[in-house]
């Protein structure tokens, strides 16, 4: 294949076939102390060490293969510039601290988007770039070789693993047939280690830590808001997603749709607003600058994660509206979980010519 980097099948494989099995021995981790960010310096650490060793070190290959790995790939070690957009693009809240300064913190999800979590164990650039690597090919508090190469897909899952705590190591095997030629997909947020995440985890959070926009199925956490839907892509006539046909993307509250609708509904309004100014305006102008400063790269990811945030918001506010409860005043209150929006192959903004983004495509590095 000459497409984005993955792993693919050389041959057909059978439903359940064994793929691999990775000793406890090959996979780089630290103790996992319940202490999750001081746990994440200590990874980085011992990655740094191992490095330092050259090839002394016992996982001498997958290291010289960690080195090939650009830096600036996750929002979080983005060029300045790049981050101002992305900062523009979740919105910025004023608040006063306990010393009497004003600090900002992001209107919109996910939270540490630019600055790592304020983790105090990065000092230096290299610091920086080596935790980037933690943070991007790690499985909670492991770096596992050769499986950290497998593109996350919920839509796509076409393999399964044992726990990463399992002593006999760990293990994949396929979830179902697999021809020759088609990917290997994984998940990177439903998985039988991401136990807990489910309620505060979904696309706006793969994409800082990962630094790509996943492909439908999306998750979308507005945890202070009261707010998550699941948004996925089906099929006019039979519910599936085949290539090559009429779209509907449909949103489905999680849990139940939200209290105090008239109110979320405000909220999602005034974002939904908020970001087409955005898009007019500080994306626009970073598109068109002959000197802007940002990466290609860069400006291709934060204008995908603009374009599904605002249709998230979009599909959401459209929900919000419909199922609107006025007390005494006339509107139309409807009870239904799913609301559906035709959507036959979306086209980028205008403003987005020459930029590589499609509101479908799985972005992958």
């Amino acid at each position: 294949p000459e497409s984005y980097f993955g792993v693919f099948a050389l041959s057909d494989i059978e439903e359940d076939e064994f793929l691999m099995q990775l000793t406890q021995e090959v996979i780089l981790s630290v103790k996992d102390n319940q202490e999750y960010f001081d746990d994440l310096c200590k990874l980085k650490e011992k990655l740094m060490e191992e490095t330092a060793l050259g090839e002394k070190s016992k996982y001498a290959l997958y290291m010289n293969y960690l080195k090939t790995q650009k830096p600036g790939q996750i929002p979080s070690n983005y060029s300045p510039d790049g981050k101002k957009l992305l900062s523009a693009v979740v919105g910025r809240s004023p608040w006063i601290n306990e010393d009497g300064d004003v600090e900002y913190f992001p209107m919109l999800p996910p939270k540490g988007l630019l600055d790592f979590r304020e983790m105090e164990c990065i000092e230096t650039p290299e610091e920086r770039n080596v935790m980037e690597l933690v943070i991007q090919r790690g499985f909670d508090l492991a770096m596992i070789p050769i499986y950290d190469m497998i593109n996350h897909n919920n839509g796509a899952v076409n393999v399964e693993s044992t726990s990463l705590r399992n002593e006999e190591g760990f293990q994949v095997n396929a979830l179902r047939a697999i021809q020759a030629g088609e990917e290997i997909f994984i998940t990177y947020d439903r998985c039988d280690d991401c136990a807990g995440v489910e309620d505060t985890w979904g696309t706006p959070e793969i994409f800082r830590d990962f630094g790509f926009v996943e492909s439908y199925p999306q998750r979308w956490h507005f945890v202070y808001e009261g707010i998550s839907f699941d948004l996925e892509e089906v099929s006019e006539d039979d519910d599936t997603t085949a290539a090559g046909t009429d779209r509907i993307l449909q949103l489905e509250w999680i849990y139940d749709r939200p209290a105090d609708t008239v109110s979320k509904f405000l909220w999602l309004e005034y974002h939904k607003k908020r970001l087409e100014k955005v898009g007019d305006a500080e994306i626009m102008d970073a598109k068109k600058s002959k000197q802007n400063a940002i990466p290609k790269q860069e400006l291709e990811n934060i204008v995908q994660f603009y374009i599904e945030l605002s249709e998230a918001i979009t599909m959401a506010c459209i929900a919000a509206k419909e199922n609107l409860h006025c007390g005494g005043h006339p509107c139309e209150t409807r009870t239904n979980q799913k609301v559906e929006k035709t959507n036959k192959r979306r086209k980028p903004p205008s403003w987005a010519k020459g930029l590589n983004v499609d509101a479908y495509q799985l972005r992958t590095d």
